[in-house]
């Protein structure tokens, strides 16, 4: 279990100058609300070196990138000033907006004309604690997304019907009885109340409500018997109209469906993260509001503090920052260019959907060449980004046959050049709620000279790595990587918000999906739910479980049912409090790291200790390979011999990877010289004999970057 965090005053700590960090945070939708304050917080006891981010933990991610590049190049901390302000204007509205209206947070997912209706619908699940609510809540949004016409065809289905009645002779006897003046409010009353039962949500102590309910019914439906019985034999044709109109409803969201899903500007999602074109209903709905890219371009801008006329904030501006490296370090930077010293190191992901994998951004791997057309990403992205990408690219021409002009396909600016705002809003495509963003790379299956450019369609990072904790991990910690992470509310202490292991042993407990037992729609959508959790999760779930991670990371504890991921519309009363988590959550960072306070149990647990426990952990890993490196490496043993291998390397052939450097060979043996001893140094295969060791246990093995 992991102790429950409490404000703790802040003290100023060792000097930032030389307390360097890395933070990765988790992704989420409206859960990043809680990282500005993280960030402010640490920022006041450490430089950040390595940031990293997936989703809405992109968004922060960039922000802090942009306002320590700030404090590099000119001393002032005025750009974390403005990421701790973010969160009063999102909770509130833009100035000339009436205070009425929706809050910046939730006007920053702004959808097309076309995709309005189907916002609707998802607003109008939004805050509902059940699945039964939430299917309610959805019918009701399509009900007064296209109440005009299916008010229409209601009307219809009452007429069909009553045709259908006359030519029984029921309607007319029914009519001498008065049934009508009965039946029409009967059937009004029936639909409002089918509306308002499911949102009213009456509970177990709402009995004595709902019994006075069901008596005043049973009372006049006694009374006026006669034409009650006639109003219920007319009860089809409500039916009818309902029914007519529940089809047309259903018709049209399915045929806004494949309109969606065939029209590419919308990049299947329902907002582009621009605003609407103007003079459109939408447009005036949100009138005085940003769009999520456009706010975000301008907060990068204002909080890097890069002029306009500069160009975008690039990835390379943050490698090139002052400050680094510090003192300590000078020696073994002294020859590195930039784009190895990357003084501000921003790592992002992202998921390439057409190759089923996530990407890191920048595309700074050798293999990841990727394509754009400016007029496909022309609905995603500011006008100045799209010309910027235009300059400082150059065009795709291997054969005749490609377009020319503004549908020219160009390869994307070098990592460098990458403007950190394309990176975050490839980052954060919400699936479904934002658009994805269409790409191009290189098929390479066919031939060579068969070979074309496929288009590939990028979405949320999340989809695939939503919390990488391990970006910026060595063998060796030279400072500490600090993680944020969303969690939902713990089932056995639900009133613990911000949490974080109060001891080494502690934090190893396993995530959990519960759905068993829920009922109904709720246990089967919850089943579903854990399946995807399952397989986008499991990695990070796993890895935040280690020894020399889990010390390292807090979490912040929220209740999806009405915080943070999709509820769009939070109050102002929740964000606050969000806010203020984020604030305690690097509070019990600095607490342990910082200040040295024993957080429980008399464990310290400050960076020189979480060293110990990281040193401990890869010599475990190293030592479970020593056996292995025997087996390859003894002459006895070995089925290859690894030493001929090397001294014949430069007779290998293009794509045998030859060495034909003398010195390159010389250390390839003085390498494997040292890995041949280490059997005869450590005879039973392990370093440490204690039994008492960190776990769960890890293990090295060749994995890609990411």
């Amino acid at each position: 279990m992991v102790e429950q965090a409490t404000e703790q005053g802040q003290s100023v700590g060792a000097s930032y100058e030389e307390n360097y960090c890395d933070i990765v945070m988790k992704g989420g939708v409206t859960s990043g609300i809680v990282y500005p304050q993280a960030i402010t917080e640490l920022a006041k006891h450490y430089r950040l070196k390595n940031i990293g981010g997936t989703s809405a933990g992109a968004i922060a991610a960039c922000l802090a990138a942009a306002a320590e590049y700030r404090r590099s190049n000119t001393g002032s901390f005025e750009g974390y000033e403005k990421i701790a302000a973010l969160a009063a204007e999102l909770q509130g509205q833009p100035e000339g907006v009436p205070e009425k209206k929706f809050s910046t947070l939730f006007a920053l997912f702004q959808p097309s004309e076309k995709t309005a209706p189907f916002f609707k619908i998802l607003k109008s699940t939004l805050n509902h604690e059940t699945g039964k609510g939430r299917l309610f809540g959805a019918l009701k949004g399509a009900s007064l997304a296209y109440w005009p016409v299916a008010i229409t065809v209601f009307i219809t289905g009452l007429l069909i019907a009553g045709i259908f009645l006359a030519f029984v002779q029921s309607l007319s006897s029914c009519l001498a009885l008065g049934a009508w003046l009965i039946s029409v409010p009967f059937a009004l009353g029936f639909v409002l109340f089918a509306i308002a039962y499911p949102i009213i949500g009456f509970s177990a102590k709402d009995w004595k409500i709902e019994f006075a309910l069901s008596a005043a019914v049973l009372v006049l439906a006694a009374y006026f018997a006669p034409p009650v019985m006639c109003a219920i034999a007319l009860m089809p044709a409500v039916g009818l109209g309902a029914l007519l109109a529940g089809i047309h409803i259903a018709l049209r969201i399915y045929s806004l469906l494949l309109d969606m899903a065939n029209d590419e500007k919308q990049g299947f999602g329902l907002c582009t993260g621009m605003p609407p074109d103007k003079n459109t209903n939408v447009a005036k709905e949100y009138e005085g509001y940003e769009a999520l890219t456009p706010w975000l371009d301008r907060k990068i801008r204002e909080i890097s503090g890069k002029p306009e006329a500069d160009g975008p904030l690039t990835f390379g501006d943050l490698w090139g920052a002052k400050g680094f490296p510090p003192r300590w370090l000078e020696e073994d930077f002294k020859d590195v260019d930039e784009t190895r010293k990357k003084s501000i190191n921003l790592q992002l992901v992202t998921t390439n959907l057409t190759h089923g994998r996530p990407y890191i951004l920048p595309f700074d791997d050798q293999l990841a060449r990727i394509f754009f057309r400016r007029d496909e990403l022309e609905p995603f992205f500011p006008e100045y980004i799209l010309n910027y990408l235009l300059e400082n690219s150059k065009e795709y021409k291997p054969a005749d046959g490609y377009p020319q002009g503004k549908k020219a396909i160009r390869e994307l600016p070098a990592a460098k050049d990458l403007p950190v705002l394309f990176g975050a809003r490839l980052s954060l495509s919400f699936p479904g709620l934002l658009s994805a963003i269409p790409l191009y790379a290189i098929d390479e299956e066919p031939k060579k000279s068969k070979r074309k450019l496929e288009r590939c369609w990028f979405s949320d990072g999340g989809i695939s790595s939503n919390f990488p904790i391990h970006f910026f991990d060595g063998f060796l910690p030279i400072w500490p990587t600090f993680g944020f992470t969303l969690e939902e509310t713990l089932k056995h202490s639900p009133n613990r918000k911000v949490g974080m292991p109060s001891t080494y042993e502690e934090g190893r407990e396993e995530s959990w999906t519960r759905f068993h037992d829920k009922k109904d729609l709720d246990r089967l959508t919850g089943f579903f739910g854990a399946i995807f959790n399952a397989a986008r999760n499991w990695n990070d779930n796993t890895l935040t479980r280690m020894p020399g991670v889990r010390e390292r990371v807090v979490h912040i504890y929220l209740d999806s049912k009405k915080e943070g991921g999709l509820n769009l519309n939070m109050p102002k009363k929740t964000i606050k409090q969000l806010v203020g988590r984020g604030k305690r959550a690097a509070n019990e960072i600095v607490r342990r790291y910082v200040n040295k306070s024993f957080p429980g149990n008399g464990v310290m647990m400050d960076f020189e200790n979480h060293a110990w426990v990281r040193l401990n952990t890869f010599v475990d890993m190293f030592s479970a390979h020593i056996p292995e490196l025997k087996r390859a490496l003894d002459k006895k043993q070995r089925r290859v011999d690894y030493h001929k291998l090397i001294h014949t390397a430069g007779a290998r052939v293009k794509g045998q990877y030859p060495l034909t450097d003398p010195k390159d060979i010389a250390r390839l043996i003085k390498f494997i010289n040292v890995l041949s001893s280490l059997p005869n140094k450590f005879k039973d295969g392990t370093i440490v004999q204690d039994t008492v060791r960190p776990v769960p246990k890890g293990a090295l093995r060749g994995r890609p970057l990411l």
